[in-house]
């Protein structure tokens, strides 16, 4: 478990510098002076204080007024932010009670040492001045210049002393690109932090493997509805009806509606009768037509009994003469 936990220590380090880690730029020096009040004749140039390096910087402050100013100019590039101003002091004089503001100017200056008091640019401090900050030592001063900082990425700023400061001196080393610190902006991804380390099983124990991911089941079609075909539709019995019977007692004839299904019979069965009923009222009225004598009619059965009249009667086929006797046979 030992190596297991130097494993995880290792991790964790690498993931805190990673992650905490900023890289840190430095932006454009692009110009710097100072302007000093002993540089006010017309006559003549005096030259700078003794205690101000070449090329450095000044600000310094009388009991009467301010005596030195100075400035300076830095372009960020567009990855670059948050700066922050560290000047390095080269001479001092009074600096534990020194107040140092940085502040806009008020136009476009251009650098160079002990230049003229009055073409010094004027400080904007009303609008927003930034108190420097001394360290313990009085080695740098330090101002965070974020809010003076143009949307062109311009830091351009002037340093005075402040409203209510006493007398000092502060002398500074040349500026260099190096004198603004600035942050980088991430441009890429951030970095992935490293997976977790997971500690081996103990030995001896059984480790159980991870269940599987569940896989949903497939979705399964509806069985099919069976639809039961309808019914086949059946047409109710047509009614009865039952023969009626004749005035003269011969016999039940049929009405018109004793014909069951008259569309059902085959059209041979029905044209025969009629034919033959058609062929022989044709035949009778031809023959009532000529005067020939109707043959009476003989009855049938029992009926036959007291119908004789007892004349020969003529007539066609089986009426030409009375039966008598054994009728003969058909074969």
């Amino acid at each position: 478990m030992t190596r297991v936990r130097a494993v995880l220590l290792a991790a964790a380090t690498v993931a805190t510098v990673v992650l905490a880690a900023s890289p840190v730029g430095a932006a454009t020096l692009t110009d710097h002076g100072w302007w000093w009040r002993g540089q006010s004749g017309l006559l003549m140039e005096l030259p700078p204080p003794p205690t101000v390096p070449a090329d450095g910087l000044s600000v310094a402050r009388a009991p009467d007024d301010d005596v030195a100013w100075s400035a300076i100019r830095f372009q960020l590039e567009d990855s670059e932010t948050a700066p922050s101003l560290v000047l390095t002091v080269a001479n001092e004089l009074g600096g534990q009670v020194a107040a140092i503001d940085a502040c806009l100017p008020t136009f476009m200056w251009r650098g160079g040492q002990a230049q003229r008091w009055d073409t010094r640019p004027q400080a904007l401090c009303e609008d927003g001045a930034v108190a420097g900050t001394r360290s313990e030592e009085g080695a740098t001063w330090t101002w965070d210049l974020a809010t003076l900082t143009r949307d062109d990425g311009l830091v351009d700023v002037v340093l005075v002393p402040g409203v209510d400061a006493q007398a000092f001196q502060v002398d500074f080393e040349p500026p260099t690109g190096d004198a603004l610190q600035t942050t980088l902006a991430p441009t890429g991804p951030e970095p992935a932090a490293p997976p977790p380390v997971e500690p081996p099983a103990e030995q001896g124990g059984d480790v159980a493997p991870p269940p599987p991911a569940s896989t949903p089941a497939p979705m399964q079609p509806p069985p099919p509805v069976a639809v039961a075909p309808p019914a086949a539709t059946v047409a109710p019995p047509q009614p009865q009806v039952a023969p009626q019977a004749t005035a003269g007692g011969q016999g039940a004839q049929p009405g018109p509606a004793a014909v069951a299904d008259a569309a059902a019979a085959p059209a041979d069965d029905l044209g025969r009768p009629v034919g033959i009923f058609l062929l022989v009222a044709a035949l009778l009225t031809v023959l009532q037509l000529r005067g020939v004598p109707s043959p009476a009619t003989h009855g049938v059965g029992p009926f036959a009994a007291g119908t004789s009249t007892g004349k020969d009667v003529r007539g066609l086929g089986r009426f030409a003469r009375s039966r008598t006797g054994r009728p003969p046979s058909l074969i």
